[in-house]
């Protein structure tokens, strides 16, 4: 009879431990199965295409608070290859620093502001920078990257493009 007690203990020990591994590995299981298959944001990284306006690039000497200063003005046409509207949130010049707010054509005027560039559709971009000290003298070249930024984050850099002396 002790022997029956006894065995009957350990098969009562080892089917809970069984059970406890059996509902481990399945809270286990679902959890990474969950993980696998979770509904994920996507966010686009490719969204625009950009191309500089011919004539439109350029810069000259000026000042700001009295102080010498460059300005570069940079005019683009940038292309909006997603099906959502397309937001450019900022711009800059890669080499030396310089930021700025790009202002974007309204789809249906020739308003510049902060607008959205339409599923498809291309707009004019203007982004005008101001660098202090200037880097350039009179009648130079100026050769500089630039860099606009999108709602997502996204960081569109286009090729070196030469800025003329005006």
């Amino acid at each position: 009879m002790d022997l029956d007690l006894q065995s009957l203990a350990a098969l009562v020990v080892i089917g809970g431990a069984v059970f406890g591994v059996i509902k481990w590995g399945k809270g286990v299981s679902r959890r990474i199965w969950n993980w696998l298959t979770r509904d994920r944001a996507s966010v686009p990284r490719d969204t625009m295409r950009i191309v500089p306006q011919p004539r439109g690039m350029w810069w000259h000497m000026g000042s700001r608070k009295d102080q010498p200063a460059v300005q570069v003005v940079s005019r683009w046409h940038v292309t909006n290859i997603t099906n959502d509207q397309l937001l450019i949130l900022g711009a800059r010049i890669v080499r030396p620093l310089a930021e700025c707010h790009p202002l974007i054509e309204h789809p249906e005027s020739r308003i510049f502001g902060s607008y959205p560039i339409l599923p498809g559709d291309t707009s004019e971009v203007i982004a005008d920078f101001w660098i202090q000290p200037p880097v350039r003298e009179g009648g130079q070249a100026f050769k500089a990257r630039i860099v606009l930024i999108d709602q997502y984050g996204n960081e569109h850099k286009t090729r070196k493009v030469v800025f003329e002396y005006r």
